[in-house]
């Protein structure tokens, strides 16, 4: 709209954003589903300064830094370097003495999985216990699911350019740790679309039932009537747009190949006093094959 184009929104929704939400309740924020971005993205920091919202940035609290990794019925810190992960009880002796080959692993051939690839370079130990809960953490999939180079193009890269993770982590300060920091907005991630919806010719509450192309542009066909467009921008899950792009059998198929995982947010809040010793650490992670049920012992 900026740029001069002429931009209608059709929400089914009422309210703009679609699962990004913010409730605020008794003072308290509470977002429904993402919570907050690393600021090290440029774009989003040209989409902040659009809908002029850089004066209410604020960061993640560095309280504390500690994540944790539920494995063996305990929380265990997770190792975020060399010495420590040599320290910890997440690993196995035999699944230490298994880094020493790494240097002397050769470059992929071909692309991998991101469970194929740490399992290649640092063996199953790690996938089971450090690689998986933070896929699950990340992306709510399975490391065995994931494209390394669609979900972590840096590892891809680091083995390229130095062939050795240990080598590259040698070579480089941060080595090659994602950039940035966790920020969110003072009313919450909601705020966003919140801010970008004023001045937009939006209306909520608009399903869109249909799409049929035409000699030029689209008729979006809703319940209500029809929008003549010149181009139509999809921004719903993939099962969503298919019984919309029937005129089309190959995106139809590549659209229906995609996986989405079901993904519960759960907010809770509690009194200073509920707390014998307050909770510390920055969140906590499940190893694979580690009973559900345990989780109980840590609330």
């Amino acid at each position: 709209q900026a740029e001069g184009v002429q931009v209608s929104v059709l929400e089914a929704r009422d309210s703009p954003g679609g699962n990004v939400r913010s409730v605020r309740e008794e003072g308290r924020v509470l977002d429904v589903a993402a919570n907050g971005w690393l600021n090290s993205e440029p774009a989003m920091t040209e989409l902040l300064q659009l809908a002029g919202l850089t004066e209410r940035l604020i960061p993640a609290s560095d309280q504390y830094d500690d994540r944790f990794i539920f494995a063996d019925g305990s929380m265990q810190p997770a190792p975020m370097s060399p010495p420590a992960m040599l320290r910890s009880r997440l690993i196995s002796t035999w699944a230490k003495l298994r880094l020493l080959l790494e240097p002397f692993i050769g470059r992929a051939t071909g692309p991998e999985t991101v469970a194929e690839f740490v399992r290649r370079r640092l063996g199953q130990a790690f996938v089971d216990r450090m690689v998986g809960p933070m896929v699950a953490g990340v992306y709510a999939s399975a490391p065995e699911q994931l494209s390394l180079e669609a979900a972590f193009p840096r590892m891809a890269e680091l083995e390229l350019e130095h062939r050795s993770l240990f080598l590259a982590m040698m070579r480089l300060r941060r080595g090659g740790a994602p950039r940035g920091h966790l920020q969110t907005l003072d009313g919450g991630a909601g705020s966003l679309p919140e801010a970008l919806a004023q001045g937009l010719d939006l209306q909520l509450g608009v399903s869109v039932q249909g799409l049929e192309p035409q000699a030029q542009g689209f008729r979006v066909l809703t319940a209500d009537g029809s929008v003549e467009a010149d181009a139509v921008v999809l921004a719903c899950p993939g099962h969503a747009q298919v019984p919309l792009v029937g005129f089309d059998p190959l995106a139809v198929a590549a659209l229906e190949r995609i996986r989405y995982a079901p993904v519960a947010v759960v907010a809770s809040a509690w009194s200073r006093e509920a707390w014998e010793r307050r909770p510390e650490g920055f969140g906590v992670l499940v190893a694979a094959h580690e009973p559900v049920g345990v989780l109980g012992c840590l609330f």
